[in-house]
């Protein structure tokens, strides 16, 4: 025995794992203030979940194995097909928009470098159902209070924003970011 996780696998120790779950408890907390439910989907799922959008090529970055069932299975590495599949299944049950968030466990077969990991977590807040920029401001907004419950600010992010893909938002919808954080537009919306 080695006594160390398996490359690109970390141990957390409880003062990490403390401070894992004073992260987790920020994103709940901005979620629910923000009007989002939390869901959780299985950590293991179909290849094909993954295959049917991605092509066959995904394949080489995921955690794969055929199952006792003989079923091609996988650790999940993204959570939007999972969300994608139970919404599916069941959006007649729900009034739109729908406003999900999760924080899972997320697992990718990929070279292990500074930064990345090949299990993590990742906190994901989903609109489904609204079409207009209103959606992506709340998107954000969510993101900036988060941010804000960890002591972050603006200055501290801002490179990153663009992540969201703000780049679709109307002259509005940047207004609104701009005055209400203090934060620079350089390079945020650019494509």
């Amino acid at each position: 025995m080695t006594g160390q996780p398996l490359p690109g696998f970390r141990d957390f120790f409880p003062p990490e794992h403390a401070a894992l779950r004073g992260i987790f408890r920020a994103w709940r907390e901005a979620s629910r203030c923000a009007g989002f439910t939390e869901y959780e989907g299985p950590e293991l799922e179909s290849l094909e979940l993954y295959t049917e959008k991605s092509g066959d090529e995904i394949v080489t970055q995921l955690y794969h194995f055929q199952d006792k069932g003989e079923r091609e299975v996988a650790l999940r590495p993204e959570m939007t097909p999972t969300l994608a599949r139970m919404v599916v299944s069941q959006h007649r049950n729900y009034r739109k928009p729908i406003k999900w968030f999760s924080i899972p466990r997320l697992f990718r077969y990929e070279r292990p470098q500074r930064g990345r990991h090949r299990e993590h977590y990742q906190w994901n807040c989903d609109i489904v159902g609204e079409k207009s920029p209103v959606a992506e401001a709340e998107l954000i907004a969510t993101l900036c209070l988060g941010l804000s419950l960890l002591g972050l600010g603006a200055g501290d992010v801002i490179e990153s924003l663009d992540v969201i893909h703000v780049d679709r938002a109307t002259g509005a919808v940047r207004s609104w970011l701009f005055d209400s954080t203090g934060a620079r537009a350089e390079g945020v919306f650019s494509a």
